[in-house]
């Protein structure tokens, strides 16, 4: 048996980049700890 991949998956990093980010930028970590 095999697992279907979604099509997505294959493009991320040629076509498109992820659709959310878990770490925020450097220079604004401090603020989302804050939050």
């Amino acid at each position: 048996m095999t697992h279907i991949v979604h099509p997505y998956s294959h493009r991320l990093g040629i076509i498109r980049d992820w659709r959310s980010r878990w770490f925020g930028r450097r220079d604004k970590y401090c603020e989302f700890l804050k939050a």
